[in-house]
């Protein structure tokens, strides 16, 4: 079976980058370099690898441009695999360095790191996140209208669950950074109706047109869909701001925040209905930091 093209194309572009370290050609023989076999249950291939003595190897290693897990050591012997089960296809230089740099927490050895802000400025910066439950039958809906469960008010419950998470960031996301001061946290959870159910009744978000906010407030209030209808059964929406002045954050903040405020609702609910699910879980607009003002946050253009 012949090789899919993608691990070709990498192996290839690994036979190129050892020639230009060690200053020679390199090359497999015609049949090694077209046909392979192939697991199809693993995704392992079966290709050869190339010996390399003390010297080579040392000067392709210390290149950092043959990702460390290709290396194969055994005794003195160390070999290099010409394959990867990744169908990541093969980039040059300038965009692997461009990608590397997209992820700052792995180092140009691909290794986690959390990353220093230690250069950085505070800065005021806030986010805004947004997220929804949605109900796979009709007793949630009603009995959180009616404060029936056994649990109690799940949408106050709700609120202080996305609040506690907030503060909670740094010992639930491994790379997130502790210390951050909490400056401000808005949560709105809003119960919803169904998609099609025409209630006549003000939905609980909306106010009077005297007292809507003018301009970058009503379009935040707009992005936070509080009052957009969810599914055949209705559910829970969810919005979550975040404030505070330092060299990182919030958007992290504000996502774990919708997620413990969705969990709760499904802890809460579970018994009457098993197949709750969050989704629509989303950064929606940030200000602050090195990118600025984005999504709902941003400046409208001329």
């Amino acid at each position: 079976m012949r090789l899919p093209s993608a691990f070709r194309s990498y192996r290839r572009y690994h036979l190129l980058i050892l020639g230009q370290i060690l200053d020679e050609p390199l090359s497999l023989n015609p049949m090694q370099s077209t046909a392979s076999t192939y697991d199809t249950i693993t995704g392992a291939a079966t290709l050869p690898t190339l010996s390399l003595g003390r010297s080579a190897f040392s000067r392709v290693h210390s290149s950092s441009l043959i990702p460390p897990s290709l290396f194969q050591t055994s005794g003195l012997t160390t070999r290099l695999r010409l394959f990867s089960t990744s169908t990541v296809l093969a980039q040059s230089k300038d965009e692997a360095t461009a990608s590397a740099g997209k992820l700052p927490h792995l180092t140009q050895h691909s290794t986690v790191h959390q990353i220093s802000v230690s250069e950085k400025t505070s800065t005021y910066r806030r986010a805004l996140a947004i997220g929804h439950v949605a109900f796979s039958n009709h007793e949630p809906l009603r009995l959180i209208r009616e404060n029936a469960l056994k649990k109690g008010d799940v949408l106050a419950v709700a609120r202080v669950a996305a609040i506690t998470a907030v503060k909670k960031t740094s010992d639930i996301i491994p790379l997130a950074h502790g210390g951050i001061g909490v400056e401000a946290c808005v949560v709105d959870v809003e119960l919803v109706d169904p998609v099609g159910l025409d209630i006549e009744k003000v939905p609980a978000t909306a106010k009077a047109p005297t007292e809507l906010a003018l301009g970058a407030e009503r379009k935040e209030q707009a992005a936070k869909q509080l009052s957009a209808s969810i599914g055949a059964y209705g559910g829970v929406r969810i919005a979550v701001s975040v404030s505070t002045t330092a060299k990182t954050g919030v958007e992290m903040e504000a996502l774990t925040g919708v997620v413990g405020a969705g969990l709760t609702i499904i802890d809460m609910c579970k018994a009457v209905d098993r197949h709750l699910k969050l989704e629509g879980v989303e950064a929606i607009g940030k200000i602050g930091g090195k990118s600025g003002a984005w999504g709902v946050f941003a400046s409208p253009g001329p």
